[in-house]
């Protein structure tokens, strides 16, 4: 597997940083493609949760459910969903930190390339 590294920057240039250079291209896409469906899941269910408690009455009407449990159903739906939500991959405990050591080279990076950004900026615009 090809090992890649990117710099990502934002267009004001705030917000600079970079990739681990250990990780392979292929485990970010995939972790971005499976995130991208577990927000879209969870978007279906809080539609269909909403649907379920809003025509409640409806619903058990042409179902032998009642009303209560057809609401209770629709927030069953909606925890479900919170927890695609809040369980996607993207998320993860692996790129937080609280060291102060760690924080402070993290912000001495951001400053360095922040400099590098307005220095190229300058000499383009001049």
């Amino acid at each position: 597997m090809a090992v890649q590294s990117r710099r990502k920057a934002t267009a004001s240039g705030d917000s600079v940083g970079l990739t681990k250079e250990t990780e392979p291209a292929t485990t970010q896409d995939t972790g971005r493609v499976l995130g991208f469906l577990q927000q879209y899941f969870a978007v279906v269910l809080v539609v269909l949760a909403i649907a379920a408690t809003c025509a409640s009455e409806w619903l058990a009407e042409k179902t032998r459910f009642s009303s209560t449990v057809v609401c209770l159903f629709g927030t069953l739906l909606a925890l479900v969903a919170l927890l695609f939500h809040e369980l996607r991959p993207v998320k993860n405990n692996d790129t937080i930190t609280f060291d102060p050591k760690c924080v402070e080279v993290r912000k001495e990076e951001i400053a360095e390339m922040k400099r590098k950004h307005a220095a190229e900026t300058e000499k383009k615009g001049h």
